[in-house]
C-alpha cells in the first residue's frame, strides 16, 4: 500500500526523490520506496517539503509535486496538496 490513512499526525518525509516515509519524530513508522513496487524508473521531479496533516485536515505545507518516469518522458502524475483543507488532487498525463 502506498498510502495508509490510518497513520495520523505523523510527518510525511520524502526519501530523496525515489520514495517517501511516515515518521513520528525521528522514528520511521513506514517507508515507501518506489523500487520496492517494481517502479525503479518513477521519481519525484524535485525534492518536496516534509509535511503533516493536522487533525482538522489542514497540511503543514502545501504545494504541487510531480512524479515522472525515466523511460516514459511524456508521462507524469501531478499531486497537489491544497492549503487549509488538505485536499489532495491527482492528475495523470
Amino acid at each position: 500500500m502506498l498510502f495508509n490513512t490510518s497513520v495520523n499526525g505523523e510527518q510525511i518525509k520524502v526519501v530523496g526523490t525515489s520514495g517517501y516515509g511516515f515518521y513520528d519524530g525521528l522514528l520511521a513508522k513506514k517507508k515507501v520506496n518506489f523500487a520496492d513496487f517494481g517502479w525503479e524508473d518513477v521519481y519525484f521531479s524535485q525534492k518536496i517539503a516534509n509535511f503533516r496533516f493536522k487533525k482538522t485536515g489542514a497540511p503543514s505545507a502545501s504545494g504541487t509535486y510531480v512524479l515522472k518516469h525515466r523511460c516514459l518522458k511524456d508521462f507524469s502524475c501531478t499531486v497537489e496538496v491544497q492549503p487549509i483543507t488538505g485536499r489532495v488532487l491527482v492528475d495523470e498525463r
